[in-house]
């Protein structure tokens, strides 16, 4: 599947990386899990239509990238040592900055879509550090190669309007790790172990409308509020359960895609 030049989409992908099961036990495996990526990325499995069950298994792959105004940069980058989060969102109609801008350590991100009425997540993002950004200081950033072609540079190319995106202030967030969580949180993806060409699954919705608006499909929801750090955890303790509620674990960290 080539580069994408429309809409941002999820794709279903398979790649190594570390799962955290449900009894708490952390090991390596290839992993199946929803995700971003806009980049070119090769088909290994396709299975008829059922419900909001993938249709297609994505490998990432690595491949230069096309000279397009229109080809989509993939944010949030779950690839790599550590979650990336870039410039989804922040940005209001107008060009200015959103709330999103400006989240302090400890944040809760849910990174998800809405299907058939209910939010159902795919990226859970827990913020480590912020580093003030434009595009221009691109070489200063503390991330890989990869994550530049594709997120970065692409969100230098893309075309919006009459804004310069190259000249526009962002904001880099890195995110907790397992191994270097902030307050017992960290970034994950829900998945499970890969086993033949699959298996598939649904994305888990979730549920506590306290911090998620389901109508709500391109606004961030909740990003003006400073909740208490204690509602913050019981965010991300409910999308750890409803993860676990729909049989899947947690993917705390996946490969970068290897160059061929």
């Amino acid at each position: 599947m080539p580069w994408n030049f429309r809409s941002h989409r999820r794709k279903f992908l398979r790649a190594p990386g570390r799962l955290l099961d449900q009894e708490g036990d952390l090991r390596r495996t290839e992993v199946v899990f929803w995700g971003e990526y806009e980049a070119a990325s090769r088909v290994t499995r396709r299975w008829p239509a059922a419900g909001a069950l993938p249709t297609i298994l994505h490998e990432p792959l690595v491949t230069s990238p096309p000279e397009s105004p229109k080809r989509q940069n993939t944010d949030p980058w779950v690839f790599g040592s550590r979650f990336l989060y870039s410039n989804c969102k922040q940005l209001t109609p107008y060009g200015g900055p959103s709330a999103l801008q400006s989240l302090p350590r400890g944040s809760v991100i849910l990174f998800g879509s809405q299907i058939a009425g209910l939010f159902c997540l795919d990226t859970l993002f827990v913020v480590a550090e912020a580093i003030p950004y434009t595009v221009r200081d691109v070489e200063e950033l503390p991330v890989g190669e990869l994550f530049r072609v594709c997120t970065i540079e692409s969100l230098a190319a893309y075309e919006r309007h009459s804004i310069d995106l190259r000249s526009v202030g962002f904001t880099l967030y890195l995110g907790a790790t397992y191994d270097d969580p902030v307050r017992g949180m960290f970034s994950f993806t829900p998945a499970v172990p890969a086993s033949g060409d699959g298996p598939r699954f649904e994305r888990p919705p979730y549920h506590d409308i306290r911090f998620v608006n389901p109508q709500s499909r391109q606004s961030p929801s909740g990003a003006k509020v400073r909740r208490p750090i204690s509602e913050v955890g019981e965010a991300w303790d409910a999308a750890v359960q409803s993860c676990h509620n729909h049989g899947l674990h947690l993917a705390v960290q996946v490969d970068s895609p290897a160059t061929e």
